[in-house]
């Protein structure tokens, strides 16, 4: 072992005397890299092999690679030192691209081995090292549906290659007949495709100073992503599918036949899913359409300019849809969603995000939404503390409200705590008493029991006496709390009655 690692280290030579030649690095850093890499070796020839040791070793030498770049910067620029450069970096590439095929050769079922062995040939553009690779990765990865994604973009995106990309997404449908991702993958490479064959014919046109046939051709249409939806659709007819489609379809101005087929679809067949209207929601003010016809010049001018902001109407009309679609569903998640999304957008807009003309609009539309649901009672318990708050000191409102909820969350110790709190506003001891008590019959034996025993305490620790009736009467219980009220009485008794 001790021979193939001098062997090793004499290969290194030339790159450590360049290093040396240029001053790049000091006699005492190069004697340090020798050290550091003459350890690292060592372990890597170990009878029992870690996977910890490579990664440690393709660290230090990433971290190497970079450290020697930044020092190239002080170099002069001249055909000669661009050379010079890029055969000293290349030492090391080599180096740590033969550690990449060494980890994912001893272990191939190591997802992290392959996507960091992708990660880096991607980075320093050694694109024929993967693709003789991938069908490989597939071999012991093929139950993970990313990795298939992986493939095709590898080879689309960085080798130009759309036959090869379709050609692993099939096999992926074929392993995983039911892949969402897959099969939207397959449509974005469809019409991704296709945009790319349009803007060829586009450039070719101009050089001809003719004018750019894009319509004279099936597949410059868009129609295998038709054809790829139509697949999927058979396999995978969900709302979830169809949504995702939709914002796939809509980043290629040309699909408009396949946009109209996916939305027609989602709004007859999905219509009592909140999810169809949640997406056509977002879709209008992500693309500053106006009542449901999808404005393209807009959508394609907002991806280009993100800065740009949807108008009042087309905010008015987003509300509308959900609000619409929340009383028709009218479940409690329909509901949820809908006020979530809006208190999203109120918080993106007052990061400067969409909406962030219109403040006053959308906390009006979040105060609808809640009294809507409220009034449907079908207002989750997590969101009154929402709608209390927008209802401006009402007391008289507050208690309505808050007294409905406890109604129907019973088990909600926030909204007890809340009541409680509010009849303390109002100074209404027996109010208050009658809170408490309902209060803890719904929360006896919850952890959250003892919490309304404190806010109690807290307030009528002046009130010696109707405290002592009430710590009494707490403590003859078989609660779980009951201990720990019977300590916090003798605690009391001793503070306020001298033992």
């Amino acid at each position: 072992m001790a021979e193939f690692i001098q062997l090793r280290m004499e290969e290194m030579r030339p790159e450590l005397e360049q290093y040396a030649k240029f001053e790049l690095f000091g006699l005492d850093e190069i004697r340090e890299i020798t050290i550091k890499r003459k350890d690292l070796e060592y372990k890597l020839h170990k009878k029992v092999k870690e996977k910890e040791d490579y990664l440690q070793y393709i660290q230090y030498e990433v971290d190497l690679l970079r450290l020697l770049r930044l020092k190239l910067k002080n170099f002069k620029t001249s055909g000669k030192t661009t050379k010079i450069k890029k055969e000293l970096c290349r030492f090391i590439v080599n180096r740590i691209t033969k550690l990449l095929d060494f980890a994912i050769n001893k272990f191939p079922q190591d997802a992290r081995m392959w996507f960091t062995y992708v990660k880096f040939c991607k980075a320093e553009a050694r694109y024929s090292e993967v693709s003789r690779n991938l069908e490989r990765m597939l071999k012991f990865h093929g139950s993970k549906e990313e990795m298939w994604q992986l493939a095709a973009h590898w080879e689309y995106l960085e080798c130009n290659n759309i036959k090869g990309a379709r050609a692993f997404l099939l096999s992926g449908m074929r392993h995983h007949s039911k892949s969402e991702l897959i099969y939207l993958e397959a449509l974005w490479l469809e019409l991704k495709g296709a945009s790319d064959l349009r803007l060829e014919e586009i450039r070719r046109a101009n050089l001809n100073k003719a004018a750019p046939n894009l319509d004279g051709d099936a597949i410059m249409k868009g129609e295998l992503g038709i054809v790829m939806y139509q697949w999927a659709i058979e396999k995978l007819d969900s709302c979830k599918y169809l949504c995702a489609a939709l914002k796939i379809a809509l980043d290629f101005e040309f699909a408009t036949e396949l946009q109209k087929i996916i939305k027609s679809r989602l709004m007859s067949k999905f219509s009592d899913d909140f999810l169809t209207w949640k997406t056509l929601a977002q879709l209008e003010l992500e693309s500053y359409t106006l009542e449901g016809r999808f404005n393209i010049r807009l959508y394609y001018n907002r991806q280009k300019n993100p800065e740009l902001q949807p108008s009042k109407r087309q905010i008015e009309y987003a509300f509308e849809i959900l609000e619409t679609a929340a009383h028709n569903i009218n479940d409690e998640d329909s509901w949820s969603q809908f006020i979530n999304m809006w208190l999203d957008l109120i918080e993106k807009s007052e990061e400067g995000g969409v909406g962030k003309r219109y403040p006053n609009l959308l906390n009006r539309q979040l105060k609808e939404a809640l009294e809507s649901a409220h009034i449907q009672a079908k207002l989750p318990a997590e969101f009154y503390r929402y709608y209390v708050d927008m209802l401006d000191d009402d007391e008289a409102k507050i208690d309505e409200v808050l007294s409905m909820a406890t109604d129907r969350n019973p088990k909600c110790a926030e909204l007890w705590m809340a009541r409680l709190k509010l009849s303390f506003i109002k100074h209404d001891k027996a109010k208050s008493k009658k809170i408490f008590e309902e209060g803890i019959k719904h929360l006896k034996e919850s952890e959250h029991e003892l919490d309304l025993w404190i806010l109690m305490k807290d307030q009528f620790v002046k009130d010696q006496d109707f405290l002592d009736k009430l710590f009494k009467k707490a403590s003859a219980t078989n609660s779980t709390s009951a201990e720990k009220i019977k300590i916090m009485h003798l605690n009391f008794v001793a503070g306020h009655k001298g033992g």
